[in-house]
């Protein structure tokens, strides 16, 4: 299954990316030595380049910048990642990317209190380009795989070891730094359009909301007794009580919990565009880098339904399919070559079951984009549309190189992405405004029964893969003005 998705990336990454010990040798240890948590075994690498070599994948890794890689001042050290650039060359695995590290804004949280610059990391960098030039010269480094939220953006960096240190602007500052060292063939950063409600930010958001309701009853009851408490002691209480509610305020303003419905859904045209906002962002960062004789890539590096594994019931369903197209083809417009999703398999937004191995919606939905959406993109829009008509338009692909970037071969046709968020069917004209002969359009629609919906069906036929895992053809019809009923998305070839 893996295969009808290539050519393609795998990343290996994550939080435990910075955690890991590379353990190559024929005997590796069972616990690894702190402040590692586990071991990557040279078993491990060999079953991730074999599958990598079967499926037709390319391999992204991020390799270990936290301070198990670290000397006791914070610089980074590459040994250990330069023996496992020898150890996948040596054997002909195809690791074709190499990333510095898993969101250092968010390091001080996940790898105990570690804070670097963006100007130290951009130093760091350096090292990793010296050690590819070395041991892989034809991979390409990328960084800094940052964390956005929707609601802030960048997440600023916070240490609280004393004195506590505050770090903004994390990836700006690091391409402004970048000259200076080595300027990565590949940007990335990371988003995700809410938080699961399993994460420990999103539990405690409705008490927030109680308590921020009893701080307001408290300053109150404080201010109608002024007179009976000395002056400083009621400024004391009042600032403290200001600031504990200020805190309280923003934990519930800026934790965005996905739901399936509603105002806040997947399927709110606010909530979709809000990526392109931070992700115009980093097209400008990268747009402001010193005169270079290539601009580097442009990646949205992890994403994934619900941040934290997903949001069980709604990632993994047709709950999540429209969203996820819609930020396929709106970042595209903004010349996203990659968008690498959570995950193959595991977790909740799995594009395949890892309980059952079944493909969910997102999968299926993938399939389509890779086999009829193109790396040429066109600015594309229906006169008159709603908002909640989304309409991308690339060449249609012929075939698709197997190295990286994976460019097309020559197509004259092109394909729509049509996605109706709406609530009544949408017909299309699309020959209107053209002089082909030709008045009969291939439709692939995609459809689910209901948001939970675990199945969805191309064409009216369920889809499934064979006994075998093999994916089907899925031959189109043909439609002179193509239907979209509501909540669907099809893909239209002309």
């Amino acid at each position: 299954m893996a295969a009808a998705l290539a050519p393609a990336f795998i990343r290996i990454g994550g939080t435990e990316a910075d955690r890991v010990l590379y353990a190559l040798e024929s005997q590796s240890p069972t616990k690894p030595p702190p402040p590692f948590t586990s071991v990557l075994s040279s078993r491990h690498i060999d079953s991730l380049g074999d599958f990598a070599l079967a499926a037709g994948l390319h391999v992204s890794f991020t390799v270990n910048a936290g301070w198990g890689a670290r000397t006791g001042s914070g610089v980074w050290q590459s040994s250990q990642t330069r023996a496992l650039m020898r150890y996948v060359s040596a054997r002909g695995y195809p690791f074709t990317v190499w990333e510095l590290g898993n969101e250092p804004n968010a390091w001080p949280l996940f790898q105990q209190n570690l804070i670097i610059e963006p100007e130290a990391y951009a130093r760091d960098l350096g090292e990793l380009a010296a050690a590819r030039d070395a041991e892989c010269p034809t991979a390409r480094i990328a960084g800094p795989a940052t964390a956005y939220w929707p609601t802030i953006g960048e997440v600023p960096a916070f240490a609280t070891h004393f004195p506590p240190r505050l770090v903004c602007n994390f990836l700006p500052r690091m391409l402004r730094a970048a000259p200076l060292h080595a300027v990565p063939e590949i940007v990335s950063w990371h988003y995700y359009p809410g938080l699961s409600t399993r994460s420990a930010l999103a539990k405690y958001r409705p008490e927030a909301t109680a308590l921020a309701t009893y701080i307001v009853a408290a300053l109150a009851a404080l201010y109608a007794s002024r007179s009976l408490l000395p002056r400083r002691a009621i400024v004391f209480l009042l600032t403290m009580l200001f600031a504990v509610l200020a805190l309280v305020l923003a934990v519930r303003a800026v934790v965005r919990p996905v739901h399936a419905v509603g105002p806040l859904s997947l399927r709110d045209p606010a909530v979709l565009d809000t990526v392109a906002h931070w992700g115009a962002g980093v097209r400008d960062a990268i747009d402001s880098l010193p005169k270079q004789p290539k601009l580097p890539e442009l990646w949205l590096g992890e994403t994934g339904s619900a941040q934290v594994g997903g949001e069980p019931g709604i990632s993994g369903c047709w709950a999540t399919s429209l969203w996820w197209l819609d930020q396929l083809g709106l970042l595209a417009t903004q010349g996203h070559a990659v968008q690498c999703r959570q995950t193959l398999a595991g977790a909740d937004y799995g594009l395949i079951d890892d309980a059952t191995l079944e493909p969910t919606p997102d999968y299926w939905a993938s399939v389509l984009w890779r086999r009829l959406m193109g790396t040429a993109v066109f600015r594309a829009h229906a006169d008159g549309a709603p908002p909640t008509l989304r309409v991308y338009a690339h060449r249609s692909p012929r075939g698709r190189s197997a190295a990286p970037p994976f460019p097309d071969t020559a197509s004259d046709a092109t394909t729509f992405l049509v996605i109706n968020l709406g609530s009544d069917p949408v017909e299309l004209d699309l020959f209107a405004a053209t002089s082909r002969s030709e008045r009969e359009a291939e439709v692939w629609l995609l459809e689910g029964a209901f948001p939970n919906s675990t199945s969805c069906t191309i064409n009216g036929v369920q889809a499934v893969t064979a006994a075998d895992g093999a994916v089907p053809d899925f031959l189109p019809r043909r439609e002179a003005r193509p239907r979209v009923p509501a909540g669907s998305a099809a893909f239209v070839r002309i």
